[in-house]
């Protein structure tokens, strides 16, 4: 698997074979990359498209999380997936980014971010850009599974949670806004990470899948 660095400063990686379409009509092929490369914010906007062989586009919120599935990606042979790390919320050079990509009706989008009010927030950002995204361990299941490494909120951040709950833009994640209000907790996506280390340092396997 390669990936690309789209970036302002330090922020957008991609992985996946992607060819980079410019406006004067050169062409990037990102393929042969193996440790990545940076695209400087010149260059994303004179971006025209982005192609590649790929039926699935991935986009995470954290560094650690990108990197795990990155490698999980390679271990299992799987070249057909287009990983995107968003650090955050996108910026506009980040859009343009997901926006120049050609996107067939076929393609499979989802995002993997914390289950907690930013996390959500992106969701709902990147949805703005693929109305067809789907959240990616971000449900009541995953929130309930890592039970002990979810994090405390104040009251104040419930009373955003609340706001949230009442917001007819965010019906999808009506049950996991209930459990964090319900709960007092969120979840952050490394927290699995942080489970699936654990259960390998137990069986003495703590580098396998990394």
């Amino acid at each position: 698997m390669r990936f690309l660095y789209s970036q302002e400063i330090s922020n957008g990686k991609t992985s996946g074979g992607v060819k980079c379409h410019f406006a004067d009509g050169h062409v990037l092929d990102a393929t042969w990359y193996q440790e990545g490369f940076i695209l400087s914010e010149g260059y994303v906007k004179q971006l025209k498209k982005i192609t590649g062989h790929f039926t699935k586009l991935m986009t995470i919120e954290n560094l650690a999380n990108y990197y795990w599935f990155l490698r999980k990606q390679e271990k299992a042979g799987k070249t057909d997936c287009l990983i995107f790390y968003t650090a955050g919320f996108l910026s506009k050079n980040q859009i343009r980014f997901l926006e120049s990509i050609e996107k067939p009706e076929s393609l499979a989008i989802h995002h993997w971010g914390d289950i907690d009010l930013g996390g959500l927030r992106i969701f709902q950002q990147l949805q703005g850009i693929f109305p067809s995204c789907q959240p990616y361990h971000m449900d009541v299941a995953t929130f309930t599974k890592y039970e002990g490494l979810r994090k405390p909120v104040s009251q104040e951040y419930l009373a955003k949670a609340q706001k949230l709950l009442l917001n007819e833009d965010f019906s999808r994640f009506k049950e996991v806004l209930q459990q964090i209000i319900a709960t007092r907790e969120i979840l952050e996506q490394e927290a699995e990470l942080t489970a699936i280390r654990d259960e390998r340092e137990e069986s003495g396997d703590a580098l396998a899948g990394m």
